[in-house]
């Protein structure tokens, strides 16, 4: 059975032309015992490569820390235009024993978004590939944009 948990995601993103840096903290926790359950950080240095005004496709490289344990990683993250304020993204990210995707549809203006999304994160025996622990879950935020 699933526990009931409550999640806060604090993502940043800044950058200028091709290169950028992304942040984000996620911190869960079980709602039937009021304690932290994982925290997970992801730091990387993109590579943004925009194909028109509809299609953009990242290379991040950087670290993904869950607990204690830092990590190497690496994040392809996909964004599609339909307008442009509605983008659906797509954000896969791998790390040593920890699998990170997370599927987002988000529209508004030039100055803030709200979003909608579903993530996924795994992490894994990385001697047999099976699954120690894994979150599942949609989510609503509001982003602001400069």
């Amino acid at each position: 059975f699933a526990a009931i948990l409550s999640g806060v995601i604090y993502p940043i993103v800044m950058g200028y032309g091709p290169w950028g840096m992304s942040y984000r903290n996620t911190s869960l926790i079980s709602e039937s015992q009021y304690e932290p359950l994982s925290s997970f950080n992801q730091f990387n240095f993109l590579y943004r490569m925009s194909f028109g005004s509809d299609f953009e496709l990242d290379l991040g490289l950087g670290s993904y820390q869950v607990g204690d344990q830092m990590r190497f990683s690496v994040s392809l993250p996909v964004k599609i235009a339909f307008t442009p304020h509605s983008i659906i993204e797509f954000k896969p990210t791998w790390s040593q024993g920890v699998s990170d995707y997370d599927l987002a549809f988000y529209s508004g203006t030039e100055f803030y978004s709200l979003k909608m999304g579903y993530r996924y994160i795994s992490q894994i025996n990385t001697f047999n590939t099976t699954p120690i622990k894994s979150y599942s879950s949609i989510y609503a935020g509001i982003s602001a944009h400069y």
